[in-house]
């Protein structure tokens, strides 16, 4: 090779290294640009519901941050849960927001300081990572993240967009969630006909009434107008698919979430009309890998023939699993074990959820709510288990949890309420406590 040749070569080697050099240089500038890290989590009504999600271990090996995480840093009203890391050598001050401060985007930090990090400014160490649940609208966010670094503050919104389902976008912050899924309405149908659709919005499961097709069908017993659109709330998770069929021997129509981690959560939909409540049953128990759903007959007759309609949650491996009903049922009684003239108000919905109030003659001593589940049946008997957690004492004074099993009796017009472990209704456990039955408003 002559002196000519190895020039050149010693020249390209040179700008390879520089490029080289430079390409890395400009990553690691790219990478200190980043004040912060957000991932939007899904939509959850507390800790509790995140950390014993189905979906929660999936979460912690794509971010392993959150297995060092034992609380929410920030609890607002909404459902929306955000991990948020900030970077080495900054801090994150996150502030409640309101539409004002949100519509003039205001540099002025108003609003109070709801949880602040430590540590940030020591390059070494930066602030701890945190969760936050806010934004009980879609409008406008109701936290504002201030970041702080040795290079200045700026300031960031969490929210999803609207149409997209994506972060704000921000030249300080990296977002590394995963992308949202969507589904248009089902436009075809009897119950598009009936004037009944839902779609999946953002991970939101989302219904749309048309109120003439609806209040003419003579399915719903109450007149509707108003707000045609409702999101469904109380998921704890992400909605990935959603389906409408019927249960029963008449035209029922009820909503079927197909979560992200394949559980299903589902909604009678007739009956969140009428209570105009339209939060989703916690997540079935027994329904797992879910793929899809389908309408079939159920309780055979004979070949062909079924005594009823019902939705069956079709696994990856084909299997059929039937979506329980329960009908709802509001029952108060005397309650056993307080002082005399106190008395019950137990609420068992449709979809899944029970509360229980306790009176006194002139106030309320006790609210209790959470999921119930069929888990044998018999002749005109029921049992379930169930779980409740204390809804009326200050947060620093509630009760523990309550759970256990109860059986729910039939006899023609007569009610009654065995404990049969744990928790005893006010009740003692073995013993039959007399329901009085109060009839539907509707």
């Amino acid at each position: 090779m002559n002196m000519k040749n190895k020039l050149r070569l010693i020249a390209a080697l040179a700008l390879a290294c520089v490029i080289q050099l430079s390409g890395t240089g400009k990553l690691w500038a790219q990478n200190n640009d980043c004040w912060m890290k957000i991932v939007f989590l899904g939509y959850y009504a507390d800790y509790q519901g995140f950390v014993t999600s189905a979906s929660y271990l999936r979460l912690c090996q794509d971010y392993p941050d959150l297995k060092t995480i034992k609380n929410l840093a920030v609890d607002t009203t909404g459902e929306e849960l955000y991990l948020v890391i900030p970077s080495e050598g900054h801090d994150i001050t996150v502030n409640s927001c309101t539409y004002d401060m949100w519509a003039q985007r205001t540099d002025e930090f108003e609003g109070e300081i709801l949880y602040k990090t430590e540590n940030g400014f020591d390059a070494s160490l930066g602030g701890r990572p945190f969760l936050m649940k806010c934004n009980h609208s879609d409008a406008y966010p109701n936290t504002m993240l201030v970041i702080d670094g040795a290079e200045g503050s700026v300031t960031y919104y969490p929210r999803l967009d609207l149409e997209q389902g994506s972060l704000p976008h921000h030249a300080r912050v990296r977002g590394m969630s995963h992308p949202l899924p969507h589904s248009g309405p089902d436009e075809s149908g009897q119950y598009a006909d009936m004037g009944i659709r839902a779609m999946v919005k953002n991970g939101k499961a989302v219904l749309l009434f048309d109120w003439d097709k609806l209040n003419s069908s003579g399915c719903i017993p109450v007149k509707k107008s108003g707000n045609n659109i409702w999101v469904v709330p109380e998921i704890n998770g992400i909605c990935r698919q959603v389906f409408i069929g019927s249960i029963g021997q008449n035209i029922n129509p009820w909503l079927c979430l197909l979560m992200d981690d394949g559980t299903v959560r589902t909604l009678s939909i007739i009956d969140a009309l009428c209570r105009n409540e339209y939060a989703a049953s916690p997540a079935l128990p027994g329904f797992s890998n879910i793929m899809s759903f389908e309408e079939g007959g159920a309780g055979e007759i004979e070949p062909g023939v079924f005594s009823y309609h019902t939705i069956f949650g079709i696994d990856k491996a084909g299997g059929r699993h039937e979506i329980p009903a329960f009908v709802e049922q509001h029952f108060h009684y005397d309650a056993l074990t307080t002082e005399e003239g106190n008395h019950v108000s137990l609420l068992l919905t449709s979809n899944w959820r029970i509360s229980l109030a306790v009176f006194t003659e002139v106030d309320m001593a006790g609210y209790w709510s959470g999921s119930f589940f069929e888990v044998a049946s018999g002749d005109g008997s029921y049992d379930f288990k169930f779980h409740l957690r204390d809804h009326f004492a200050p947060e620093e004074d509630k009760m523990p949890d309550r759970s256990g099993t109860f059986r729910l009796s039939m006899d023609g017009d007569k009610y009654t309420l065995t404990p049969l472990s744990g928790f005893a209704f006010y009740g003692k456990e073995g013993q039959k406590i007399e329901l009085k039955k109060k009839e539907r408003e509707w």
